[in-house]
């Protein structure tokens, strides 16, 4: 038996797992349940579990008596413990003998006890300013376990356009998964020929888009990790989902899968197929439901590149009309959608059409989140300056943001080597090209010359900003 950095409990066959209700897994009907508990037994559900308690209460284990042999034991075979799983704040109590509390199993135990999940310290670290703090201490364990921790339970996620999966991880994790479908050389050309709104999802454009947002400062994009699956057991063999299941087919020695979604993706031109048994997805975590319903709130995101919306906004400068707007120009909304454009061209991502905000908090004080970001890192090769368009209409920007893009573009923390060094620990690494870490740099030069052509038509205390009044 092994520790784990994140306090989780393993061995060569068993995992730690303990899902509780209200950790946010919104309308799900395997809420509240237990779904493994295999070092002490197997307690399928909480009345389960509380019939285990009562069977044990008052069996408590004395020097001077004999400890009985409890259903719960099987499987710490290396210690007499007795688990009795229960629904209170902390994960699981462990009755043991005394000199189990010297061990480092122990410590493991009491870390999980008091921190919980690396995916619930993820959820307890939001707030209205992030989706988590500058130095998230769990974060590496987080993506760690994204990669790895068994999956128990896959569907195909209802939502979006293209296929998605919702699965469930041993840990009680809920996890968005977007399989591969493109190699990471192909280029979309954005032509009359290949239109944006056919672009297809990229699965490693939300593994880069998380990294990027992190070294940015911005961090509202959720985690993301990669992970190879084993596409027939770990996926299709833990799925009852038909709409999943009736869509798998044979290519040659692979296995595709279609899914139930927008016709002109799922169909079998577009399928998501393995190389020999894997296929690469991209884990990305699942945001906590909000009073039992989704988490965030959608507004129609002013610089849409829809092809009715972007008449409006290439026609006029719209920023005049968008600061006569008390809520998008109350606290921290503008400044937001400028970051976010920024973010938009350096990812080129055409599928903006909303922009999203925790429901959790009142409009003027949630930041922006940086959701679905699938289709960006298509083009590396030509860049598309109207992404700028709320920087270069509005010319306001924060100062903290602007010192940070500087300081990515100095040759010893140049955004290129940085962002490759961020996702050089990913499972699936390489996650982009070169050429596409080259784009990076070019792309920032751009972002800052635009910014520095406002400072000098209006001045530097009139641009730089930390807050709108």
């Amino acid at each position: 038996m092994t520790k784990k950095s994140s306090g989780q409990l393993t061995d060569d066959s068993c995992s730690y797992s303990v899902e509780l209700n209200g950790w946010g897994l919104g309308t799900d009907i395997r809420r509240g349940v237990l779904p493994e508990i295999n070092q002490i037994g197997r307690a399928r559900n909480i009345e389960e579990a509380k019939r285990a308690s009562n069977d044990t209460k008052n069996t408590r284990p004395t020097k001077k008596a004999e400890k009985p042999r409890s259903e719960l034991k099987r499987g710490w075979d290396d210690q007499d413990v007795i688990g009795i799983a229960i629904k209170t704040g902390v994960i699981l109590q462990i009755y043991h003998k005394q000199e189990l509390r010297n061990s480092p199993t122990y410590s493991s135990i009491i870390y999980t006890q008091r921190k919980g999940h690396p995916w619930q310290q993820f959820h307890r670290d939001i707030s209205q300013d992030a989706l988590y703090s500058e130095d998230a201490p769990y974060m590496d364990d987080l993506l760690r376990d994204l990669a790895t921790v068994e999956i128990v339970n896959a569907s195909q996620f209802r939502g979006g356009t293209q296929l998605k999966l919702d699965l469930r991880l041993a840990d009680g994790n809920r996890v968005i998964a977007k399989p591969m479908r493109l190699s990471r050389d192909h280029v979309y050309k954005y032509t009359r020929e290949e239109p944006f709104w056919l672009d297809p999802e990229r699965h490693n454009a939300e593994i880069a888009s998380f990294h990027l947002d992190r070294l940015l400062g911005f961090r509202r994009v959720p985690p993301c990790s990669g992970r190879r699956v084993n596409l027939k057991k770990e996926i299709l063999g833990k799925s009852e989902d038909t709409n999943l299941l009736s869509t798998v087919f044979k290519s040659g020695a692979n296995l595709c899968v279609i899914g139930n979604c927008k016709p002109w993706f799922c169909n079998q031109d577009h399928p998501s197929c393995t190389k020999g048994d894997l296929m690469e997805v991209a884990m990305c975590q699942f945001l906590p439901a909000y009073q039992g319903g989704i988490p965030v709130r959608d507004a129609a995101y002013p610089w849409s590149q829809g092809r009715k919306e972007s008449k409006v906004w290439k026609g006029k400068n719209i920023c005049l009309d968008i600061l006569k707007d008390s809520i998008r120009l109350g606290g921290r909304v503008l400044l937001d959608l400028i970051e976010q454009g920024i973010f938009d061209f350096f990812l080129r991502n055409y599928d903006r059409h909303h922009y999203s905000q925790l429901r959790k908090y009142q409009r003027k004080v949630g930041c922006v989140l940086h959701l679905d970001n699938g289709k960006g890192f298509g083009n590396p090769l030509v860049d598309d300056d109207t992404f700028l368009a709320p920087v270069y209409q509005c010319c306001k920007l924060r100062r903290s943001t602007y010192f940070r893009l500087k300081e990515l573009a100095r040759p010893q923390s140049r955004l290129s080597n940085r962002l490759n060094a961020s996702m050089s620990h990913d499972p699936i690494a390489p996650v982009i090209t070169e050429v596409h870490l080259q784009a990076m740099d070019r792309r920032l030069e751009t972002v800052l010359r635009t910014i520095d052509k406002c400072i000098r038509n209006h001045g530097e205390s009139n641009v730089l900003v930390e807050r709108l009044e």
